[in-house]
């Protein structure tokens, strides 16, 4: 659809070229049949059959030339895919955020939106862009007027209250699209400590370890971030010895818990978090807090 709405002429040669390869495959098949046919039939010595070998050097010549023309539109059908490859990441962006409106139907049975009128929106937006000089400038334009696009045809049908999941939805989908987010991390941030196995091992360290002013059931969480980046997950590496941490500066941690907006606030010490990290913090310390993070998250993430 992008490359057919902005270069129709590459799509136009594909579809020729397609269609070129499948009548010289089906001509060369047909010669071969022909040939074989032809031998078969023969009668006498091969060599004294003038008409025989004459068909025979007609369909060598045929069948050469046919082979021929093949490969040079292999090639010219490969330099047109790396061609129409360069509109990858619009049509990407595209099926991140079409699946990510059909899903919201999981959040009301209301929220149906069919593929025909996600391709109307996504048509316009192709057709409503400025033009740009360079490819490349054109190509960023084109996926964030799609996603502001997409994201307005959502909102028109849905309560206040939900748009909030919607963009939440839109930046943690494209983040994992573009590799930028763990879908581990993603699951502890929407579930928490879920694990019975681990929820009990981490409710025995809580009930030691947990600070008074710190709530049970947040350090738990706290603690399962804590024992999955000792286990050498990657995603998770951020938080490795945190509580330890917290220990060591109790006081300014619990400045920090007891502020009014610890997320934007600075973290004790040297210690820092960004991104989708300080989200799993919040959560784990002030959930009456983590609304608002997810507002500051999205605006710098979007």
């Amino acid at each position: 659809v992008t490359v057919k709405q902005e270069r129709p002429d590459l799509e136009d040669e594909r579809e020729r070229l397609v269609k070129e390869m499948v009548q010289n495959r089906d001509l060369l098949s047909k010669l071969e049949d022909t040939l074989l046919q032809e031998l078969s039939e023969a009668q006498g010595e091969i060599l004294d059959n003038l008409e025989l070998i004459e068909t025979l050097e007609n369909t060598k010549a045929k069948s050469i030339e046919i082979s021929e023309k093949l490969v040079l539109a292999t090639a010219s059908a490969k330099e047109l895919n790396d061609a129409q490859l360069r509109y990858l990441p619009v049509a990407k962006r595209g099926a991140i955020l079409f699946f990510v409106i059909t899903s919201l139907s999981n959040m009301n049975s209301m929220y149906e939106y069919s593929l025909a009128s996600f391709l109307d929106v996504f048509c316009n937006t192709l057709e409503s862009t400025p033009p740009a000089s360079e490819l490349e400038t054109r190509l960023v334009d084109l996926v964030d007027r799609l996603t502001y696009d997409v994201y307005k045809f959502a909102c028109l049908g849905m309560f206040k209250r939900d748009k909030l999941a919607l963009s939440f939805a839109m930046a943690t989908h494209i983040e994992q699209g573009e590799k930028r987010l763990n879908s581990s991390l993603l699951n502890f941030f929407l579930k928490g400590c879920v694990s019975l196995d681990n929820a009990a091992t981490d409710d025995k360290t809580a009930t030691t370890m947990s600070p008074s002013w710190w709530s049970s059931r947040g350090w738990q969480d706290l603690t399962h971030l804590d024992r999955c980046a000792q286990s050498e997950q990657a995603a998770f590496g951020a938080f490795r010895d945190l509580r330890e941490r917290v220990a060591a500066n109790d006081g300014n941690w619990r400045e920090w818990y007891e502020s009014e907006t610890p997320e934007i606030g600075d973290l004790p010490g040297s210690y820092s978090l960004t991104g989708f990290d300080r989200l799993c913090l919040l959560r784990c310390a002030r959930l009456d807090r983590v609304t608002m993070a997810v507002s500051h998250y999205v605006s710098d993430t979007m």
